[in-house]
């Protein structure tokens, strides 16, 4: 994931939605991906939003007191409509 998210920002994306529906739960290795995604985007000045997150997902990064750090949505029309020009 980590991968294919540098290379979405290396092409020049600024504004990516994840969509984490068919994910079920997460590992700390996920967790830091996502960190790690996070940091890129902020240092691009890029944006980085997360769709349908799983509530195994969501207790991990809740924990982990993580959650916050994302904008997260259940609707893909929403969270399009979030990102900003």
């Amino acid at each position: 994931m980590r991968d294919l998210v540098n290379d979405l920002f290396a092409s020049g994306h600024t504004k990516i939605l994840l969509d984490l529906s068919g994910v079920p739960s997460i590992d700390s290795s996920g967790v830091g991906k996502l960190v790690a995604s996070l940091k890129v985007a902020e240092e691009l000045e890029a944006q980085l939003k997360i769709l349908q997150v799983s509530d195994g997902v969501r207790h991990v990064l809740d924990i982990s007191r993580i959650l916050p750090l994302f904008e997260t949505f259940g609707d893909e029309d929403d969270a399009v409509a979030a990102f900003s020009d």
